[in-house]
């Protein structure tokens, strides 16, 4: 008989810590622990064959009591359920794992399923999304010669990509933060602490791939990105629009791009796209690749549907 129950981060034991350590970035429990800054606690869904530990499926809770939430994972992150060496009936695990998180009668729960792992559920409502994803090799270079132009423009205008530096950058990455928000005309999503965590963990954790944009000691643009298996997905980009004339975020892009096939990754994931931003499209899909299709799995209980 399987078993699910959910775990704080204090009940992790170091069987479960060690699962989720050899899983995927989102599944590790430093990543996890960054939502802590924006209110998040780190909990697993975990599954049991008697008295084994069968499946594992980490996320993130917003809220307490009665207003509680569960993302897994949060803000363009994706789920993963890690299974245990003893896991016979994977189907049935995932199901279970699923009904659990119903049953907890969380406000809101959205699973964002990208490897299209999760069986149907009638207790889960079933969202379509899709990103758009390069296929990388020895060979790729952006196809649109456009592209290809304008990361030469960059190079020849003299801007440098490197690696993030916290002690360095910091206080002009919030200024390119602030300055991406009030362009976009929305309030910033992330606290200064947020990303002074992420930074940190991007020095001990090379899956964070913080890439930094200067020209004459002036801060241009920033992209954050993420090694998730056997992929780079491009999770945040900031810039500065007064610098718009060097292409940065095209020479950022195709550096990670570079760097992630010397790596061994074979994807670049280019993030979801609002439906109606109709020019991010456009430009996303001359980098090449192929729209790949995933589920967001959510379910509410009264209150949320109260609220909503």
């Amino acid at each position: 008989m399987t078993e699910t129950d959910c775990l704080t981060a204090a009940e992790f034991t170091p069987e479960l810590t060690t699962l989720l350590e050899q899983g995927s970035f989102f599944c590790s429990p430093h990543f996890m622990s960054i939502w802590r800054t924006v209110g998040g606690h780190p909990v697993c869904w975990v599954a049991r064959s008697g008295d084994k530990l069968a499946a594992a499926l980490p996320g993130v809770e917003f809220g307490q009591a009665a207003l509680r939430r569960f993302q897994a994972m949060p803000d363009g992150c994706y789920a993963n359920i890690i299974m245990g060496s003893s896991s016979e009936n994977r189907e049935e695990l995932k199901a279970a794992t699923l009904k659990g998180i119903r049953q907890r009668r969380y406000v809101s729960a959205n699973l964002y399923d990208f490897y299209n792992e999760f069986p149907g559920s009638d207790d889960f409502e079933c969202h379509q999304c899709s990103t758009l994803l390069v296929s990388l090799d020895s060979s790729w270079e952006p196809p649109d010669s456009k592209i290809r132009s304008e990361i030469r423009k960059s190079e020849r205008e003299g801007a440098s990509v490197r690696p993030f530096d916290i002690d360095r950058d910091f206080e002009c990455f919030i200024k390119l933060v602030n300055l991406t928000s009030e362009r976009q005309g929305i309030k910033r999503k992330y606290s200064d602490q947020f990303y002074r965590a992420l930074a940190e963990l991007a020095a001990k954790d090379k899956r964070v791939d913080w890439r930094w944009l200067d020209y004459q000691d002036q801060a241009v643009a920033s992209h954050l990105n993420f090694v998730e298996n056997d992929m780079l997905l491009n999770w945040q980009v900031l810039s500065d629009r007064e610098f718009s004339f060097l292409k940065p975020n095209q020479l950022l892009l195709a550096s990670a791009a570079r760097e992630a096939i010397d790596l061994g990754l074979t994807k670049l994931n280019l993030g979801a796209t609002p439906a109606s931003v109709d020019s991010l499209l456009a430009y996303k899909k001359k980098w090449g690749g192929e729209m790949h299709h995933y589920r967001r799995f959510t379910c509410q209980n009264l209150l949320g549907k109260l609220v909503r």
